[in-house]
């Protein structure tokens, strides 16, 4: 990685240097015959006078040159940079929309049920949402692992978890006062693990309600339909991983 870096600044620093070299040349062919032009009297001064002014008009046009160069090169920063940030967000709408239609299309769930997707955080230590996205690491959506119904999810043997009553908002589950209070008005929630082929964990999702209408209760099917929604975005997480997470910041619970 430090190898890599220096490579890039390296080529970074020779290839403003070229430029200005290139600059500096142009501008010492283009002065030298305007000043024999302009001032006849230069070709009779002093040698020593002579080679002072050359130098002084040369220390100029590489300073002119290395402005101009630098200028070019904070302009085409600026024009990555703003790339950069544009094809975040196409990509982060394209997945969005294709998240949207999965869940639509995939879920038979009621619709009091808001439906959440999580990825792992790049350390492993925290399940955040990737759908809807949070913006934010203090979010209190965001579950450690073994912590709320995601959490235990992530870690239960057979990779589901259903809490109801209390339970949900309460601090029976490892969450913080925050997050009781953020939940204290749901009564169900269930969460079912996300694997890809290889039967890897790779995400979460959940699924949670005001009122605790028995869907989610042994033998009513809302678990089943929870593992068939987890099955169906499991394609697609790999790039929600990639583009949806939030980045440059640590998580603050």
């Amino acid at each position: 990685m430090t190898r890599r870096l220096f490579s890039r600044q390296t080529q970074r620093a020779l290839r403003i240097a070229r430029l200005v070299g290139i600059v500096v040349l142009g501008l010492a062919f283009v002065a030298l015959p305007t000043i024999f032009a302009l001032f006849p009297s230069f070709g009779i001064l002093p040698l020593s006078d002579r080679v002072r002014i050359l130098v002084g008009w040369l220390v100029v046009a590489a300073v002119a040159g290395w402005v101009a160069t630098f200028a070019d090169e904070e302009l085409h920063s600026k024009l990555d940079a703003q790339r950069a940030v544009a094809e975040v967000a196409q990509h982060r709408a394209v997945l969005r929309e294709r998240l949207e239609g999965l869940l639509t299309g995939a879920s038979g769930m009621p619709p009091q049920y808001n439906v959440t997707i999580y990825a792992p955080s790049p350390d492993g230590a925290f399940l955040i949402p990737v759908f809807p996205r949070v913006v934010s690491l203090t979010d209190p959506a965001i579950f450690p692992k073994g912590a709320g119904a995601v959490g235990k999810a992530w870690e239960s043997p057979d990779g589901v978890f259903v809490v109801t009553g209390s339970g949900v908002s309460n601090d029976e589950h490892g969450l913080t006062p925050l997050q009781q209070v953020c939940f204290r008005h749901y009564q169900v929630v269930a969460a079912a693990v996300i694997s890809d082929a290889d039967d890897v964990p790779i995400g979460v999702a959940s699924a949670i309600a005001r009122t605790h209408d028995g869907y989610f209760d042994e033998g009513a099917g809302g678990v089943e339909e929870l593992r068939a929604l987890a099955d169906e975005v499991a394609w697609i997480m790999p790039e929600a991983i990639r583009w949806m997470l939030p980045i440059g910041e640590e998580v603050t619970l």
